[in-house]
């Protein structure tokens, strides 16, 4: 059966594997050649490559050099010089075309072709870092052969309705490797060479036989319909977290197409899926995966994506049906004891959802004090976030609280509630437990301003605050005549607007920005804050007295 390695040994010089806008159609020559160049700084010795690349062209010449090398492949989820430190990789053992210091290709030395020894049979092992819910990374093997095998399930599934393929999601991970590397190489459809930053710039792209690879991040923040181009693509996949019901539906309702979505992990490789009629879909074995249940209610699999051959727990609860679908009943290590009393953080979670302002919630345990305490963090809707502005933080968590009195016990309500514009996610779209502990430790600006008075209605605030000399933007500007910085006045306005409504800018573009005069410590100051749900622009404007300070708009 032809593999990965075969293709991009043996396919012909001219054949197209990928498209880029930087550097137009990449071949199999050009990537043999991109290899030769990388295999001349891989060591014999090495029994590890690390590779970070943006380019799946960049990412397929390294995958080759290092097979050539006989190394195994190991795929980093970042590339920040702290995450290098913490997995202990030098930026000079690094493959990379995103670090400076890493071994890269010359795009500008690349040749139609090159002459490399065809005689390699090893079938690499892939190394995956992945952090789960906890945050430290931990390693896990899997020979490519088990992501060939899996990529040729879905090759099957859009036999004769797929020839390109493009993405939001990177190929540094299991889901994005199989999807935009692995599917496109074996089926013969040509892939985009880089994830798209948007759907604007990927809708450009799109044909009605386009397989779009997505994750529930990309796909709760859709474009403008208007925006949308009329081609609409064959299949969108969503993987790497769960996919609300809301978010499903408007896909469907703005792109055109019912995304099918993907269970599994790095572990297990696709596990299920679904392509929802109903908001409760329920989901279907993947082809080979062979699923039960065990004594306690959890999800067993084995599966050929799978190198050993047991049953392996895959940590939910599930409720199988006669037809040999499921429903996933929520996570077995998401049960906690508060009070001596044993909650459901799932439980919680979608009671809190049930209530018409609220559109996400994470219900988690964060230490406050010396004392582990239940807390949530919530997302509301525009209507949510105008009742916030009214009502501010402390009033409409009392609200909550007793809307929700008939329904949780006062042990599973959340002592303290962070209403945020969005959960956070890392690049796997997963939830990191200590990124969410970390919102709840963030200074608040009010906090900073201290004696800060503040009005706010549907959307439009009013605050009045004194420029204390103690503000920590004053630090470096300058020592014997301070001033407050501009930057830090587009970041104030910002932040406020998050606290008081919690929202954010579409983006950090800023425009019509007018810095007319300086604010020194002991400035009496008025800032005046609108939010745009339509547009989701925050326009805001210092003043001192008669005088104008500054003024802009974000997003």
């Amino acid at each position: 059966m032809v593999s990965i390695l075969d293709k991009l040994l043996t396919a012909k010089a001219e054949q197209i594997l990928f498209q880029s806008t930087k550097h137009g159609d990449i071949t199999a020559g050009n990537i043999r050649s991109m290899a030769a160049q990388m295999e001349e700084h891989i060591s014999t010795e090495q029994l590890r490559t690390y590779v970070y690349a943006r380019s799946a062209a960049v990412w397929c010449a390294a995958y080759l050099a290092s097979a050539l090398k006989n190394c195994n492949i190991v795929l980093l989820p970042q590339c920040g010089a702290d995450y290098l430190k913490m997995v202990g990789v030098q930026s000079s053992d690094l493959i990379s075309d995103a670090v400076d210091e890493a071994i890269s290709p010359d795009w500008s030395g690349i040749q139609p072709d090159a002459n490399i020894d065809s005689d390699v049979t090893q079938d690499p092992n892939l190394i995956f870092f992945t952090s789960g819910s906890s945050g430290t990374p931990k390693e896990i093997f899997k020979p490519v052969s088990l992501i060939e095998s899996e990529a040729r399930i879905w090759q099957n599934s859009f036999a004769g309705n797929c020839d390109h393929i493009a993405g939001t999601v990177s190929h540094q991970h299991v889901y994005g490797m199989i999807f935009r590397i692995a599917l496109p190489i074996l089926s013969g459809a040509i892939g985009e060479d880089e994830m798209a930053l948007s759907w604007e710039a990927l809708m450009h792209s799109v044909t009605d036989k386009t397989l779009v690879v997505s994750s529930p991040a990309h796909l709760t923040r859709l474009p403008e319909p208007s925006s949308v181009a009329e081609n609409r693509p064959a299949f969108i996949l969503s993987s790497g977290g769960p996919l609300s019901p809301e978010a499903s539906f408007e896909t469907r309702d703005v792109i055109g197409v019912q995304p099918i979505e993907i269970f599994g992990s790095t572990e297990t490789g696709g596990v299920a899926w679904r392509q929802r009629k109903t908001a409760d879909e329920a989901w279907t074995p993947i082809e080979g995966a062979e699923l039960s249940i065990g004594n306690d209610g959890e999800l067993l699999v084995q599966s050929p994506f799978i190198e050993d051959k047991s049953s392996m727990k895959m940590g939910d609860r599930v409720d199988f049906q006669a037809d040999g679908r499921f429903r996933l009943l929520g996570r077995m290590d998401r049960i906690v004891k508060v009070e001596g009393k044993r909650v459901s953080l799932p439980r919680v979670e979608e009671v809190i959802l049930s209530h018409p302002m609220i559109e996400e919630c994470a219900v988690l345990m964060t230490s406050m004090e010396g004392r582990e305490r239940l807390s949530a963090l919530v997302v509301l809707n525009d209507e949510g976030k105008s009742e916030l502005g009214k009502l501010r933080s402390f009033k409409f968590s009392r609200y909550l609280r007793r809307h929700f009195v008939e329904m949780l016990e006062p042990a599973e309500f959340p002592k303290r509630i962070r209403f945020v514009p969005s959960i956070p996610v890392n690049s796997q779209s997963k939830r990191v437990l200590g990124n969410l502990k970390e919102l709840f430790e963030c200074v608040r600006i009010l906090d900073v301003l201290k004696s800060a008075e503040v009005s706010a209605d549907r959307f439009s605030a009013h605050l009045t605050f004194e420029i204390l000399d103690d503000l920590p933007w004053f630090q470096g500007h300058f020592k014997d005549n301070p001033v407050l910085p501009g930057l830090s006045q587009t970041h104030m306005a910002v932040r406020l607007a998050e606290e008081i409504w919690s929202v954010e800018p579409a983006n950090m573009n800023v425009s019509r920005m007018k810095f007319q005069k300086v604010l020194v410590p002991g400035d009496v100051v008025d800032l005046k804050i609108e939010y745009k749900p339509d547009t989701q622009k925050i326009v805001f404007a210092f003043s001192r007295g008669e005088d104008k300070i500054s003024s802009g708009t974000v997003g």
